[in-house]
């Protein structure tokens, strides 16, 4: 499955555990089948399965293990997708930018996640991009009780739905200046223009922060810093080219 696409599920066939889980999903119903194999590196599913391994539950967690597989894919393609579509649109309307991200990653290697934290300018193109355009605009539903809540000196009636929707709280003056605009310097050698930090939670925050904002932020730069430096320069001349547009008559 790619980051700019998704699968039905019905057509997922994967390895869930690189040598040890294959995973196939056949008429909406996922076997697991194991394998005796040495694994040299792991992945993030490693651990869910080791766990269930060790206390010789794999059966009886296997529902649980379907979950976590799907909710891993789906959550990290629903994030990703179209945060890389927003991080190449801003980037195509931006040639200075693309000079500088270049630059940043001429010298990388592009498979070593370790270099990635030395990278600002990448992750500053990625919380601008989120914070622009995030990928869950509005989200965190919750209920006032029913006798009513004072929230900020402001009371709210019981039963009413309460949401907090990251693009308009990540678009406020109150956090951000020129919160309209794409400025990358405001996560790196401009932070006084970030007046509130709260108002950035693309990936909501405590208990119920994203579970996957690591591996999906991995891949982001990923997929960002193999494009960057396999094309060099991304075009900059864009339209609509999905708009159907009539010929001269002749």
């Amino acid at each position: 499955m790619g980051d700019f696409c998704f699968c039905p599920l019905h057509k997922l066939h994967f390895k869930l555990h690189p040598g040890c889980i294959l995973i196939e999903e056949r008429e909406f119903k996922i076997y697991l089948v194991l394998e005796k194999k040495h694994v040299d590196r792991v992945d993030i599913s490693h651990w869910l399965i080791s766990a269930s391994l060790k206390k010789g539950l794999l059966q009886a967690d296997k529902e649980w293990l379907n979950g976590d597989a799907v909710t891993i894919i789906i959550a990290r393609s629903d994030t990703i997708a179209p945060t890389l579509f927003f991080d190449f649109y801003e980037l195509s309307r931006s040639p200075e930018q693309q000079e500088i991200l270049l630059a940043e990653l001429r010298n990388v290697d592009v498979f070593d996640h370790n270099m990635f934290q030395r990278c600002e300018h990448l992750s500053a193109l990625i919380n601008e991009t989120v914070r622009l355009h995030p990928p869950v605009p509005a989200s965190g539903y919750r209920q006032s009780p029913p006798t009513g809540i004072m929230i900020n000196q402001t009371y709210v009636p019981g039963n009413v739905t309460i949401v907090a929707a990251r693009y308009s709280l990540a678009r406020l003056e109150s956090a951000f200046e020129y919160a309209d605009q794409f400025v990358l310097e405001r996560w790196t050698t401009k932070p006084h223009i970030v007046k509130d930090p709260r108002g950035f939670a693309p990936f909501s925050q405590g208990r119920f922060n994203c579970v996957v904002k690591t591996p999906a932020m991995r891949e982001m730069r990923l997929v960002i810093a193999m494009i960057v430096k396999r094309f060099q320069r991304l075009l900059t001349d864009l339209r609509d080219h999905f708009a159907i547009a009539s010929s001269p008559y002749q």
